[in-house]
């Protein structure tokens, strides 16, 4: 099954949806926005990184949350933020 991610920036507006029995990993970043080139470089790292995954790119967004039900992926794109700027990675287990 392929994974399912979102990028928003309400969590409980997305969580539900994703119908997954195992754990939700949720990442939040933050990338400075200046220099402008180097957040660049970060977005289009994380495209490269998500297509690489077979996820589609949600474009440019302020939003720095992401909810996903892998995670390798999530691992992913945590160390890559980190690479950038700061970045926390959360486990959670849907509620019953």
């Amino acid at each position: 099954m392929p994974a399912k991610a979102y990028n928003q920036g309400r969590i409980s507006a997305k969580v539900e949806p994703m119908n997954t029995i195992g754990p939700i990993w949720v990442v939040d970043y933050d990338v400075s926005v200046k220099p402008a080139a180097r957040r660049m470089a970060f977005y289009r790292a994380l495209w490269k990184l998500l297509k690489l995954h077979g996820l589609e790119r949600s474009g440019r967004s302020t939003q720095s949350v992401w909810i996903i039900d892998d995670e390798e992926i999530a691992r992913d794109i945590h160390s890559l933020a980190r690479s950038y700027g700061k970045s926390h990675l959360y486990n959670a287990t849907p509620a019953d």
